[in-house]
């Protein structure tokens, strides 16, 4: 096996210490025997376990350094072994407080669950560019994701099991089986030290998944901050933007109108007309795969392996070619604009829950933008609605097969 990061040996021997200066804590505090408390042990492991499983099946890992994922445990577990001394003594707020402590602690420990399944699942762990694509997702595209993985007695199953392991920890945390009346300088004493202990937890809570994740989104050249940046810098890139043709608009040279069709999660493996299928699974492309006014590109590759940035990527002047950064690119609604042409933007999405995404900053720049609910065949209709008389540049947002492409 591979030697962990010398910073990480450091954090590691850091945390044994912390964590049985936390038991003899424990005991001059109590008055009890140094002993492991079953919920905050248990707590720890379940966290544990599952980052320990996927970094021993990436070794790579262990080069980098991820200290803070063996320090954080021992916090964990003071955290809620010190929860259970303070929370019986709250009388009325008791409960309320119990609910509003074990939820950060609930969610870690789904997190950590989370995280083992995907890798389990997928076969790689879940980088910033997952959780983005998490982000983005609208309600309806993570039920269909949930029913489209999971069968409908499994989920209700891990449903029931997420809510009643939030109500027992709720219950192990505010009526703990064992309690004992503290002394009033003992109970001053643990507040402190309870205070001491949140603030080391809530700062390495920002290195562990998932919130580490997220600050990598946002920070300086992460993904969400470039869009946020695209979507500051698009009206003057635009304005700085000079086309080749200036004596005369390239919508008289070429008028009418043009329609961009923008599909989602289809693999032409299972297209007859790219590929050998057991059935004719695609008829009308087979057939016009023979009409010179049509072009297939049977090599063709998403650019990214994420909506998003797939999107963004290419309906704007930004690559991984050209190295040019988002807050510098121009899209092609801007670029249609300027060529004299009216934008429409039509979707049979949902409109994102991250309104800063790059598909939203891209759709929000045409001149008419709706999105419609139903079926792809509404989009029709909609069509039906946009003047002839004039040129046109028209992006449809299809759904298509977005969960169940087989």
């Amino acid at each position: 096996m591979l030697p962990l990061h010398h910073i990480t040996q450091l954090r590691l021997l850091r945390s044994f210490v912390f964590l049985w200066g936390c038991l003899f804590l424990q005991e001059s505090l109590t008055s009890r025997k140094l002993s492991l408390e079953s919920l905050p042990l248990l707590l720890l492991l379940l966290w544990l376990v599952p980052y320990s499983y996927v970094f021993s099946w990436i070794p790579d890992y262990f080069q980098e350094d991820v200290g803070s994922y063996w320090i954080f445990p021992s916090l964990l577990y003071t955290t809620v072994w010190l929860l259970q001394q303070l929370l019986p003594q709250a009388g009325r707020l008791q409960l309320p407080l119990g609910v509003l402590c074990a939820l950060p602690l609930w969610g870690e420990i789904t997190s950590a669950m989370a995280y083992l399944f995907y890798f389990v699942h997928y076969g790689k762990p879940m980088d910033e560019i997952i959780l983005m694509s998490i982000i983005a997702t609208t309600p309806l595209e993570a039920y269909n994701y949930l029913t489209a993985t999971f069968s409908q007695p499994l989920l209700l199953t891990i449903l029931l099991l997420l809510a009643g392991s939030f109500l027992a920890l709720v219950h192990s945390l505010a009526f703990p089986a064992a309690q004992k009346s503290l002394s009033v300088s003992s109970r001053k004493k643990q507040l402190a030290v309870l205070a001491l202990v949140l603030y080391f937890t809530g700062s390495y809570t920002f290195s562990v998944f998932p919130l580490d994740r997220l600050t990598h989104l946002y920070q300086k050249g992460g993904p969400m901050r470039a869009f946020l940046e695209l979507k500051k810098n698009l009206p003057r890139n635009t304005q700085k933007l000079q086309l080749l043709s200036q004596e005369q608009l390239i919508s008289q040279k070429v008028p009418g109108t043009i329609i961009l069709v923008i599909g989602e999660s289809a693999t032409r493996d299972a297209m007859s007309a790219f590929a050998p299928t057991s059935f004719d699974s695609t008829p009308w492309e087979r057939t016009m795969k023979q009409n010179p006014n049509f072009f297939f590109y049977p090599n063709s590759y998403a650019n990214f392996p994420n909506t998003i940035m797939a999107v963004t990527q290419a309906l704007t002047s930004a690559n991984q070619y050209n190295r040019v950064p988002l807050k510098k690119a121009v899209d092609l609604m801007s670029l249609a604009k300027k060529a004299g042409y009216t934008t429409y933007w039509l979707s049979t999405q949902e409109a994102g829950v991250v309104s800063d995404a790059g598909i939203t900053v891209i759709s929000q720049q045409a001149d008419y933008r709706e999105n419609f609910k139903g079926t792809d065949e509404v989009l029709l209709s909609a069509l039906q609605e946009v003047p002839g008389g004039q040129n046109n540049f028209i992006v449809l947002h299809l759904t298509g097969s977005h969960f169940r492409y087989d």
